[in-house]
């Protein structure tokens, strides 16, 4: 379990489930954003045509590069892993919202995929598919 303070949200909680904008731009009530975990360097990744990794599509941090190392040696680097567990616990230290280095996540397209991959993840191992 990744955290015990999570909540599951219903899809008629939210407006529309097919968000493509964050709380900045009105998509996602801010309530919602800071009460989900940021998930997404668990299940994307963005290679750019230069060979920079980045762990999401808004960041402007690059985690590693593919020119000279594996794509696996990148995934499964200590950088990919500190910004996984940062990026988990995004809803708990709120830094996004007080550190402007990090305010590219309050535009963030992934927070209907952070929603639905949180709620699988607090689902019990016998109702997961």
């Amino acid at each position: 379990m990744i955290t015990d303070d999570l909540k599951i949200f219903d899809e008629k909680e939210i407006e529309s489930p097919t968000v493509t904008t964050g709380a900045l731009n009105g998509g996602l009530p801010l309530e919602v954003m800071q009460q989900i975990p940021c998930t997404i360097g668990f299940s994307y990744v963005r290679v750019e045509t230069n060979g920079d990794v980045k762990a999401c599509c808004v960041s402007p941090f690059t985690i590693g590069e593919i020119r000279t190392k594996d794509f696996d040696e990148v995934w499964n680097s200590s950088e990919y892993n500190t910004w996984r567990a940062k990026f988990l616990n995004i809803h708990k230290r709120k830094f996004h919202l007080h550190d402007a280095e990090f305010s590219f996540c309050q535009i963030c397209p992934h927070i209907p995929q952070n929603i639905e991959f949180s709620n699988f993840l607090l689902k019990p191992e016998s109702e997961k598919k």
